[in-house]
């Protein structure tokens, strides 16, 4: 029996393919676990500045929560977001926030979160430890930059206007 030639070529364009898929798959493993030990190895680098960057949210998270203030807006709402970034991936994002973005949400029983949102969606929910987190787990769960960028806007009280965003606005 001879298998036509159209038949044979058809098989080893779909071969090749196939053999082009698995290489493609396989660098982008390689790609990802690049990618997670130069994460490792940053936060690594950057563990006890980023450290005390974490206490200094934490203590301002627990300032906030204790006053009569926040009390209030959380009998308004459930969740607030105190700070949003360019983070994408878990990973900064270069230019301006557009259809992607990263933030914290802290609810009414003062538990963090960490979202990843998509055109207004949350794509991807990170809860950040017990009520409140012990440094050690945002130094842990978050990149260097984004508790960087956590703590600035907390010093230059950017994150009034997180929480101003995060009312409703129909009322």
């Amino acid at each position: 029996m001879e298998i036509p030639a159209d038949i044979l070529k058809k098989v080893d364009e779909v071969l090749k393919k196939r053999a082009a898929q698995k290489e493609a798959e396989r660098r982008s493993d390689e790609m990802r676990v690049k990618e997670v030990r130069e994460l490792k190895d940053l936060k690594k680098a950057h563990y006890a500045e980023s450290l005390k960057r974490a206490e200094a949210i934490l203590a301002w998270v627990k300032m906030f929560v204790a006053d009569a203030g926040s009390k209030k807006i959380f009998r308004a709402i459930d969740d607030v977001n105190i700070f949003v970034a360019n983070f994408w991936g878990g990973k900064p994002q270069l230019g301006k926030i557009y259809a992607s973005w990263a933030r914290i949400v802290l609810s009414k029983e003062g538990r963090l979160r960490y979202e990843e949102v998509y055109k207004g969606h949350s794509s991807s929910v990170t809860h950040l430890g017990s009520c409140p987190p012990s440094p050690s787990v945002l130094v842990d769960g978050l990149h260097p930059e984004f508790l960087k960028q956590w703590e600035a806007a907390i010093q230059k009280n950017v994150v009034w206007g997180y929480v101003r965003n995060s009312l409703p606005k129909y009322f």
